[in-house]
């Protein structure tokens, strides 16, 4: 038979401490580790702090800081790497210049978000299509190259 164990006051789901929510603020402003970010924000996703705690920890702003932050919270080095190796692979089909490669870059960014900014097998396939399609097909990688054809359309052709 399993015991049950008495809740605490500052575990239930709607109590919040204050002292709490201002080392999780300390830790989003002050740590460079995604992890200890990430942990920051689950903890944070599990309290409903009303508005006047909100207002006196102004962790709001910390927030704000953080989603207007792009490069605050970073993907894994796999994640990382199997994006610019697409990235890359993308220039190369499309010849290597530099405006290939912001164009490469959008492509892929494109790809990342639809497939909900995971690397998946769909997501893998999809580069190795567009990779095939851009460097095997003449007509439509001058198309996009003079922005005849948008990326979007190249896409719609790969995803299905």
């Amino acid at each position: 038979m399993s015991r049950m164990k008495q809740a605490t006051l500052t575990s239930l789901k709607g109590v919040v401490v204050v002292e709490d929510l201002l080392r999780h603020k300390s830790i989003l402003d002050n740590s460079k580790e995604t992890e200890d970010i990430i942990n920051a924000l689950n903890y944070l996703k599990k309290k409903k702090p009303c508005k006047e705690v909100i207002a006196s920890t102004a962790i709001d702003k910390s927030l704000q800081e953080l989603k207007s932050n792009p490069n605050k919270i970073r993907y894994d080095n796999l994640t990382r790497h199997i994006r610019r190796n697409a990235v890359r692979l993308f220039t190369e089909a499309l010849g290597g210049l530099e405006s290939d490669e912001i164009c490469a870059d959008t492509i892929e960014k494109e790809i990342f978000h639809h497939y909900k900014r995971l690397i998946s097998k769909p997501y893998k396939k999809t580069v190795r299509k567009v990779v095939f399609m851009i460097k095997h097909r003449e007509k439509e990688r001058e198309a996009l190259r003079k922005h005849q054809m948008s990326y979007m359309q190249l896409l719609a052709r790969c995803i299905q």
